[in-house]
């Protein structure tokens, strides 16, 4: 794991002190235009998945 897209400060900041050497962004937009970054897992919360197949 490369990076970590959050926009609440205090997930990112707990995403840090979780995995060492983890990069945190505040927009996921960050992560898609990362040279670095080769494949991106999406990760949501069991109540929101509907709205994210619904888009």
């Amino acid at each position: 794991m490369t990076v970590v897209a959050e926009h609440d400060p205090a997930l990112r900041a707990r995403a840090a002190d979780r995995i060492p050497g983890i990069r945190t962004v505040d927009d996921h937009r960050k992560v898609i235009d990362a040279p670095d970054v080769d494949a991106v897992l999406v990760l949501t919360p069991d109540h929101t998945q509907h709205v994210s197949y619904m888009g």
